[in-house]
């Protein structure tokens, strides 16, 4: 009898990896999806009196939710939000998740009475005031009120906070020394939630500032303005770090087809541990192709709010455009028929577009009519002339949209409700039919769509046809 061992350590860090790197990533795009609703949130806000401080009294309920939600995602042992008070920046807790009532309550008791300088030596000091994000023992954070420290063990993570170009505040996360060190991901959901508390503060002031609708305006304008920077510059952090990702598991996945095959005459068992490994691996790759999705919609958004998008515009055939892109669908999806139908008139229709975004919106309606689709239902797609326009439509037979959201399903972040996801892996921020409608509308074209309960969907776009010397012959 021969035995066989093969080493899948590697195959399993690979995925243990990846679903800790998901972790992060999704609570990224979860603060990404509450940042919209900010302005919305602000305007509930009371006035009031910014007094002393640079973080205003209402943080202390925002940045309450804030470390919660840092303190759930990252699983770490502490995250505090601290304020400082100039001219001798008197540090104050503004927000604590992870400590027993007690060890909160000195710190509450203590708030306010010692300056930054009494808890950090100058090197680190020196570190946060020129705004870098410090990574060091909690062993190093001297407490004044206490003796020793009742915290040893831990790594801790300092965000520094800017107001107005000064160092307004520190947000603290806490974990055992013991784990490993701060992912990238990780480090980049923790400066995100720093954007996100800026951001706030921002608005915030400018709320107190202003008044009457013109104010709440103004305030509007600029959040909106934040919003685009913000989701800039996550959606180039977090591009870095999913692209390893995909390529870390498309390696893994190649490693295993190699094992598979030297172990192709051995036990059945064998073939059965493979598939037990390439299943969560598939489906770890399928999902950060999705998230990849994500971060192009947020960078391409940034693009369109800035007026810099760039399309590379040329003559094609449109249909051909449709064809390979509906043929790539349905090498890809094995489980759900999409179907084409060209008319008899529409086999060459010539269009000057960039074929890379018509592309990028004929996927975003097959992929939209397919995760709102039953399984069993087939999707169709269609091309057709309608005098100088081009029409391409994609039908779902699905629910249904009501007359109301219909209204607003073309409008930025917005996301149809009530309607059951078909793919468990289903996300999204509500900027891709926005997108779509950009998209063509740089195109010169228009988007539509038509939607009755019990029905189904067909979502549409229609582009102008170049007219060609063989057209003018004919």
């Amino acid at each position: 009898m021969i035995h066989v061992f093969h080493d899948v350590t590697e195959l399993r860090q690979k995925e243990l990896q990846y679903q800790k790197s998901n972790q992060s990533l999704q609570a990224l795009l979860s603060l990404l999806t509450a940042i919209t609703c900010l302005p919305t949130i602000v305007d509930l806000l009371p006035r009031e009196e910014q007094g002393p401080f640079l973080l205003p009294p209402s943080m202390h309920y925002i940045g309450q939710q804030l470390t919660n939600l840092v303190l759930q995602i990252l699983r770490c042992k502490l995250v505090m939000l601290l304020s400082l008070r100039p001219p001798e920046n008197h540090l104050y807790y503004v927000a604590v998740s992870g400590l027993e009532p007690e060890q909160e309550q000195i710190r509450r008791e203590n708030s306010g009475r010692y300056s930054l300088a009494d808890f950090y030596d100058e090197q680190i000091r020196a570190k946060l005031y020129s705004g870098e994000i410090v990574i060091l023992p909690y062993s190093r954070i001297h407490l004044p009120f206490y003796e020793r420290s009742d915290r040893n063990g831990l790594l801790t993570l300092h965000v520094p906070l800017f107001v107005d170009k000064q160092l307004a505040g520190i947000m603290l996360i806490a974990r055992s020394d013991s784990d490993n060190a701060y992912t990238p991901e990780e480090i980049t959901l923790a400066k995100s939630v720093a954007t996100l508390i800026v951001f706030v503060i921002g608005c915030v002031s400018a709320l107190n500032q202003l008044n009457g609708t013109r104010g709440k305006a103004l305030m509007r304008q600029e959040a909106d303005k934040i919003i685009n920077e913000f989701l800039y510059l996550a959606s180039h952090e977090l591009r870095t770090p999913l692209t390893a990702i995909i390529g870390n598991l498309q390696l893994a996945l190649h490693r295993l087809d190699v094992l598979q095959r030297q172990a192709r005459d051995h036990p059945e068992i064998l073939a059965q541990r493979f598939e037990y490994l390439r299943q969560p691996l598939e489906q770890a790759a399928q999902s950060a192709h999705l998230q990849e999705g994500m971060i192009q919609n947020m960078i391409d958004d940034a693009r369109i709010q800035t007026n810099t998008l760039m399309l590379h515009m040329k003559l094609c055939n449109l249909t051909q455009i449709v064809q390979e892109t509906v043929r790539e669908q349905q090498e890809r999806i094995l489980d759900h028929k999409i179907l084409l139908e060209i008319t008899p008139s529409s086999e060459v229709i010539p269009v000057i577009v960039d074929e890379k975004s018509i592309r990028r919106v004929l996927i975003i309606y097959l992929k939209n009519a397919l995760t709102y689709s039953p399984r069993d239902f087939p999707v169709r797609t269609q091309v057709a002339r309608e005098g100088t326009l081009a029409r391409i439509s994609v039908h779902s037979q699905g629910a249904g949209i009501s007359l109301q959201e219909q209204e607003h399903v073309w409008d930025r972040f917005y996301r149809t409700q009530g309607v059951a996801v078909q793919h468990e892996l289903d996300l999204g921020l509500g900027l891709e039919l926005y997108i779509c409608k950009a998209f063509i509308e740089h195109h010169h074209g228009h988007v539509g769509m038509q939607s009755d309960s019990g029905h189904g969907t067909t979502f549409w776009f229609a582009l102008p046809i170049v007219e060609t010397t063989q057209e003018k012959a004919d």
